[in-house]
């Protein structure tokens, strides 16, 4: 399956669309970048074929949302090197794990996937997009970036009140508004981290979800600067301490002191939440017992 846009993100292309955004003429980016004025023409007509409306004058009139221009130049903030675009993929994870150092988003994804292999539902409105995290990490290590990553998604949406269930789904007003999965490709020691987000902005809900999800319809923002927040509070917060990370991941955590279901597999754990411990895992009063829960599904009673 072929992008409808793969850029590198030193590509002179990206310098064209910003300084069509400035309004210089066809000559002018021509003369300024030093390209032929028919090289500025033919990516004026892809821009057409994204979506964006263009006069003959190259006066850009409208731009389509997600805008694959500007998520690129967005992603950047996220430590990659190439971004890939599609109006529909069957996952964003599957084609990031393929292509190295890259950004993938999709407008719309056919297969898209949640923890224990569960479908995300990946309806046009949404953000849905793949990076591979700047950095290998130890497979033990892998739980702090799904806890960094959660902490990003709570942090970009911290206006609209967002709170984090333990452990990183993130919710506004108790429903569920983004689907975090962070899967592993390479070695045991030094694994390749594919992050992949989904967000709930202008997307249609099916019935069934309308009473545990939620989207940021009623907020009135875009899904390209939903993306570009998400890129900016992510550069902000990935080279941070991990101690710090924490700090301000508990600080936004919503289950501590709440009673709880935690599904670990077969088993089935109730109790109250107590704390978390300084890798994230849950410290849970189940009656007599103390349990100390590293991962699991978690729900509120």
């Amino acid at each position: 399956m072929s992008a409808d846009l793969a850029i590198s993100l030193n590509d002179k292309r990206l310098k064209i669309y910003e300084l069509l955004k400035k309004g210089y003429s066809g000559e002018k980016i021509a003369k300024t970048l030093g390209i032929s004025r028919s090289a500025v023409w033919k990516f004026v007509e892809k821009l057409r074929s994204l979506g964006y409306e263009i006069d003959r004058n190259y006066n850009i009139l409208s731009i389509p949302d997600p805008s694959p221009l500007d998520a690129a130049l967005c992603s950047k903030k996220l430590g990659v090197e190439r971004f890939l675009y599609f109006e529909e993929v069957d996952s964003t994870n599957n084609v990031a794990k393929k292509e190295e150092r890259s950004c993938v988003l999709a407008k719309r994804q056919s297969a898209g996937r949640g923890r224990l292999g569960r479908k995300w539902e990946s309806k046009e409105g949404g953000l849905y997009f793949s990076f591979e995290f700047p950095r290998k990490v130890p497979a033990v290590k892998a739980h702090r970036v799904t806890i960094l990553i959660g902490l990003v998604v709570a942090k970009t949406l911290e206006n609209f009140k967002a709170k984090i269930k333990w452990p990183n789904d993130v919710l506004i007003e108790g429903k569920k508004v983004s689907g975090i999965l962070c899967e592993l490709v390479g070695e045991e020691l030094s694994s390749r981290v594919i992050v992949g987000v989904g967000i709930n902005v202008k997307n249609e809900l099916p019935e069934e979800l309308k009473d545990k999800a939620t989207t940021l319809k009623t907020y009135n923002v875009s899904v390209t600067d939903v993306f570009c927040s998400f890129a900016n509070t992510f550069s902000e917060i990935v080279n941070l301490e991990w101690n710090r990370i924490l700090e301000e991941w508990k600080r936004m955590l919503d289950t501590i002191g709440k009673e709880v279901e935690v599904r670990v597999g077969g088993e089935i754990y109730r109790g109250v939440a107590l704390n978390v411990d300084d890798e994230g895992a849950l410290i849970l009063k189940c009656g007599d017992k103390i349990e100390r829960i590293f991962s699991g599904e978690c729900f509120y009673m």
